[in-house]
């Protein structure tokens, strides 16, 4: 991440790191970090949408955002988030993809 900020650079090549970073924080039980990564992957994303209605990049961090937000035990901030994931994953991945089934899911409680 330093060479990203260093250099000033906000492309999603860093939205990915940031939001496998939040994931291995998660995983390792270090919910703040997890926590302010994948938001600075949703911010990132949703500037580089660039006014384009729906993005992949940003319905997968509204997910990990989601995910993370039931893990800290914030249903309702659970829900909302999972509800923006489906609506960006839907155009992108189509019915059945895991990562939009899963944002299904969390949204419906």
């Amino acid at each position: 991440m330093e060479v990203f900020d260093a250099r000033q650079m906000r492309i999603a090549t860093l939205a990915i790191a940031l939001r496998i970073r939040a994931q291995a924080a998660a995983d390792l039980g270090d919910a703040e970090p997890a926590k302010q990564d994948a938001e600075r992957a949703l911010a990132l994303c949703q500037a580089l949408q660039a006014g384009r209605r729906y993005s992949l990049q940003t319905g997968l961090s509204w997910l990990l955002v989601g995910q993370l937000r039931r893990a800290a035990g914030d249903a309702a901030g659970a829900r909302a988030a999972a509800t923006a994931a489906v609506e960006h994953l839907t155009p992108m991945f189509g019915h059945d993809a895991p990562d939009l089934l899963t944002a299904r899911a969390l949204a419906a409680g």
